[in-house]
């Protein structure tokens, strides 16, 4: 029986190769679009997920308020993780990190190689967030100052084949350092992509250019986290939160106050507030509502598009229905038979666009400077989804067609041929029409606004000639003056200046600073 209604469905596509290759393709685009924009919404929700304690893991930020304005900073005051530790005994642990970004490690001090991520850490920061350590120790080496640890591709990148255990290596050319042991590479869906964690004991004050004892001073590089023994209710600290501030915290003057303020590790990656202090972008949740929406109208423009071409077609199947049911097939039959063509169309289009999803996935990554991975095409969740959208654009592009044909009586179907199927479904034929006219201005919409926007802002005449003008970073400000004489002496160089960081580069501390 079975095989009997899959040679009638494929003979019934052969025979219309027209409607067939339409359905296909329309089919196949919102797939790929669906998919594509799934394993990039599947990609952001994992950030931090695969932390043991994830539900328990809090970011302690700094809530300032000054003359009615509200800011958070995902930064806090160097002292606050020893008397938030002493304050909060539902914290079981407290620890801090301190990133530091473009740095270099090397073997010996003439040889350094550049590191974007590095952290000084305290060994805290293992108990709260899962480190898988490969060889020698982890808390015991943090507990020393001159103790590093690196990722397994920082250990390779440095030492080759070799064993990097109690090797000596040099941070920014000027501090020695000791490794004390490999852990595992952290996924690409962390905040915190640590390639190698340097003891906290070992940063001074002068590597963080500020006093690191100054309950009134922040620096946007430290991060404090606390693993609670629970997860936390929202509002359920916050009395002890605000007594805390007041013990401890003081504003920069008399009309601002700072205080703490918990963050569930979950949220952190569609955190709003200011990033500075990480090198992982937060992503707005409302982003990735947009994209779900876009994904979602796409496929209702393909299921659309189904819906039509198969009410159209209804009327040269009429012979097919009327001489099935004259030798007795039932209506469950006959709706089961042209749905079974809108599975077979579904998932022919799906195994397309599964393999057009592959080569996208690097071009994909290319453009939004993601890290999606082809592997995850085979995960669970991707798999379920890809049968959801199947069966449910089967049963709606494919279902309210078929019930039409099945529906109809076998003399009504013979008795008139230009009216069977069209009175009661020319209504529904041109709101789908309506709709998809919608649909695709409201899309090309959306497109033409974010294209001039972007245009706006690659061309946007900045006030300064751009060409010329050089950002050298500098790993310490006790030269500047003998550098400054030394570049201006060089007649190719009209003129320099010095500052904490180029004004809304990523470098810089924001306009509001200073």
């Amino acid at each position: 029986m079975i095989k009997n209604n899959l040679l009638l469905i494929f003979r019934r596509l052969r025979r219309k190769k027209g409607y067939s290759l339409i359905h296909l393709l329309g089919l196949t685009a919102g797939f790929t679009s669906c998919l594509l924009i799934f394993l990039l919404v599947r990609y952001e929700y994992t950030f931090d997920h695969h932390h043991e304690n994830k539900d328990r893991i809090y970011r302690i930020n700094t809530l300032s308020i000054e003359e009615g304005e509200r800011e958070i900073m995902s930064s806090t005051p160097f002292p606050l993780a020893t008397a938030f530790e002493t304050d909060f005994p539902s914290a079981t642990a407290v620890g801090r990190v301190y990133w530091k970004e473009e740095s270099t490690l090397g073997r010996t001090a003439a040889q350094p190689q550049a590191f974007q991520n590095l952290y000084f850490s305290e060994p805290e920061i293992l108990s709260i967030f899962d480190f898988k350590i490969l060889k020698g120790a982890g808390q015991e080496a943090l507990n020393q100052p001159g103790n590093i640890l690196l990722s397994a591709t920082a250990a390779e990148r440095l030492f080759g084949e070799e064993n990097p255990l109690g090797a000596e290596m040099y941070f920014e050319t000027n501090t020695l350092l000791q490794v004390a042991g490999v852990y595992e590479d952290l996924p690409v869906t962390t905040h915190l992509p640590a390639e190698a964690l340097l003891s906290f004991g070992t940063l001074t004050d002068e590597m963080v250019s500020l006093p690191m004892d100054n309950w009134t001073m922040y620096h946007l590089g430290l991060t404090t986290y606390a693993l609670f023994d629970q997860p936390i209710e929202e509002g359920q600290l916050d009395k002890q939160l605000s007594l805390f501030a007041d013990k401890y915290m003081e504003g920069e003057s008399s009309s601002s106050q700072s205080t703490p303020s918990l963050q569930a590790l979950a949220d952190i990656h569609f955190s709003p507030m200011d990033q500075s202090g990480s090198p992982v972008a937060p992503v707005p949740v409302s982003v990735i509502w947009i994209a779900m929406s876009i994904g979602g109208l796409i496929l209702l423009m393909a299921c659309f598009n189904f819906i039509n071409l198969n009410l159209a077609a209804n009327t040269d199947k009429r012979l097919e229905v009327s001489i099935r049911k004259v030798i007795g097939a039932k209506s469950f039959q006959v709706w089961g038979n042209f749905l079974g063509e809108a599975i077979v169309l579904s998932f022919s289009a799906f195994v397309i666009s599964r393999v057009l999803v592959e080569l996208l996935i690097p071009l994909m990554n290319q453009l939004l400077d993601k890290s999606l991975s082809d592997q995850s095409l085979w995960s669970i969740s991707v798999l379920l989804f890809s049968l959801g959208i199947v069966l449910l654009t089967s049963l709606l592009a494919g279902g309210y067609p078929a019930w039409v044909l099945a529906r109809q009586e076998a003399k009504m179907a013979l008795k008139s041929s230009k009216t069977f199927g069209q009175r009661e479904d020319t209504r529904l034929r041109r709101a789908i029409v309506v709709a998809q006219f919608v649909i695709t201005l409201v899309i090309i919409s959306g497109a033409l606004t974010v294209s001039r926007q972007l245009a706006y802002i690659k061309d946007k005449d900045l006030g300064f000639e751009q060409m010329g003008i050089l950002q050298i970073d500098l790993p310490a400000s006790e030269k500047n003056d003998v550098l400054g004489q030394e570049w201006l002496s060089n007649p190719s160089i009209s003129a320099l200046t010095f500052a904490i960081g180029a004004p809304m580069s990523e470098m810089g501390l924001g306009m509001a600073a200073y």
